[in-house]
């Protein structure tokens, strides 16, 4: 099993910005969210979490992972939280399903995620039709 280390992630500005996030194990013990430090409080904090449920010879393995984004603003000088966007995505891996196709599975996810059309829809909010 790996263990939680740091991980670095870059944002999504027009020049990319690279943030370290640390690894906290949660709380149940089912997988790991991971704190960007850019704000010194957590709440406001962007989280990078993941999520993994063992299966068994007849039983499917879940893994899903996401990301929480607080977004602030300064009322008379004090930091609030505005609003929180949040992304997920999951996979589900049949029982007998080969080391070969879980890879398979997450090229097409990541890939997707960075196709035109997809990103026109969940980034810009294009529909597609």
């Amino acid at each position: 099993m790996s263990s939680a280390t740091n991980i670095t992630v870059n944002d999504g500005a027009a020049t990319p910005v690279a943030h370290t996030f640390y690894p906290v194990q949660n709380s149940n013990g089912n997988g790991f969210t991971f704190y960007d430090q850019i704000t010194g409080n957590p709440v406001f904090e962007t989280k990078i979490w993941g999520k993994l449920k063992l299966g068994t010879p007849k039983v499917a393995s879940d893994s899903s992972l996401g990301v929480i984004q607080p977004i602030t603003k300064i009322v008379d000088g004090v930091t609030q939280q505005d609003h929180v966007n949040t992304s997920k995505v999951e996979f589900t891996f049949a029982p007998n399903a080969s080391a070969a196709e879980r890879n398979d599975l997450y090229a097409f996810t990541i890939n997707a995620l960075n196709q035109a059309l997809l990103k026109e829809q969940t980034r810009d909010l294009k529909a597609w039709y």
